[in-house]
């Protein structure tokens, strides 16, 4: 991974406001959606609350540009566990992934196909609102420092690889923040590995159009997340999330204390959770955390520091480690009162950058008290 440097991004050019096409309620057929070019559009899928009144979490905008395509979530209940969404490219959008979207909901949406199928001189920013039931949100969280519109590819960081990645030639431009007492991740994506000044300079200019909605009036309406108790253990988990304590009751050592998994889950296994991890959704998460009682052959204290305030995945690589089903699994160790501990999380292959955020959010709640009672 890199940090973009070195670029003169800023141009000044005319800006011809073409007004965006909103559609409500019912999406538009395929045929006319591929047929837009040329113009900013925007398609949010579900009603559209009455005027005056805010029923949910609006999503974020890209404002109306010659040349770019747009397309938004709508609003998203209070409650839900979907995400405010919004989607820009340079390019119309590839019809199998309209059609993602009709058929699964945004959840389960991504413009991957026309990612794959973009120019060298094609872009797709992603835009979402990963926690909005945590609004407004808290500073100081490290995973989304803080910053201000507009965003700059410069503060992007650079995967040239990375999970479901759709093609060798695309690589991810990262960008999360806490913004206007929101957390957004914003993510922009190329048709070539390297592309020039020109190319992030036009990504710049759409970055530039970016918009987040105001917040909710009123305390946030999110629904209160679990606080669950395991021995001297306490962690908390959003809710409609499985916690399960003891989840491969035949293991002997080390302990697995519980897991934490978006569905509910299946336990047993001989060394880890595998009936669980076997059946794992695409969209889905589960982790599991392990406590030594003493510091096993080859590992010493410096592998368990202390815990952080908040974990985070960032330089990590998930990997095959023994008793994960096969499954690649980031590996996180720590030390906290004494007692030494591991986590592992697993991934579907669709989790959303939300899911991952609660995934961490989760874990960084865990204490453990003094002694294994």
């Amino acid at each position: 991974m890199r940090r973009a440097s070195g670029l003169q991004l800023r141009r000044r050019v005319a800006v011809v406001t073409i007004a965006a096409l909103v559609f409500t309620g019912i999406a538009l057929p395929l045929g006319l959606l591929g047929g837009i070019a040329g113009r900013s559009y925007q398609v949010p899928v579900g009603p559209r609350p009455p005027a005056g009144v805010i029923e949910g979490y609006a999503p974020p905008m890209f404002s109306a540009a010659p040349g770019w395509h747009v397309l938004t979530s709508g609003t998203t209940p209070f409650g839900s566990r979907d995400v405010p969404i919004a989607w820009a490219a340079s390019i119309p959008f590839a019809e199998q992934d309209i059609a993602e979207v009709k058929a699964n909901g945004w959840p389960m949406a991504f413009p991957t196909e026309t990612m794959r199928s973009m120019p060298p001189d094609g872009i797709v920013i992603v835009a979402s609102l990963p926690l909005p039931s945590r609004s407004p949100a808290a500073p100081g969280n490290p995973n989304f420092p803080d910053r201000s519109l507009p965003l700059h590819i410069l503060d992007a960081r650079i995967s040239s690889s990375w999970e479901t990645q759709p093609a060798p030639n695309v690589p991810e431009y990262a960008i999360l923040a806490r913004v206007d007492d929101w957390y957004i991740d914003v993510r922009a994506y190329f048709g070539t590995s390297n592309p020039d000044a020109t190319l992030l300079a036009t990504a710049q200019e759409e970055l530039d159009r970016l918009i987040l909605p105001p917040l909710p009036p009123g305390p946030s309406p999110g629904a209160a997340w679990i606080t669950n108790h395991i021995g001297s253990l306490t962690i908390e988990t959003p809710p409609g999330w499985t916690f399960q304590g003891s989840p491969v009751p035949r293991l002997v050592g080390p302990k697995i204390w519980f897991a934490v998994g978006t569905w509910h889950f299946p336990v047993g296994g001989d060394c880890g959770p595998i009936p669980a991890l076997e059946e794992l959704p695409r969209d889905g998460a589960l982790f599991w955390l392990s406590e030594y009682l003493a510091i096993q052959t080859g590992l010493s204290r410096s592998d368990f520091p202390r815990q952080p305030a908040h974990f985070t995945l960032r330089g990590l690589d998930p990997l095959r480690y023994e008793c994960s089903a096969n499954r690649r699994t980031y590996l996180l160790r720590f030390r906290s009162h004494g007692r030494f501990f591991q986590v592992q999380l697993a991934f579907g292959p669709d989790a959303s950058p939300a899911v991952r955020a609660e995934v961490l959010r989760s874990l960084s709640s865990f204490r453990a008290g003094f002694g294994a009672a």
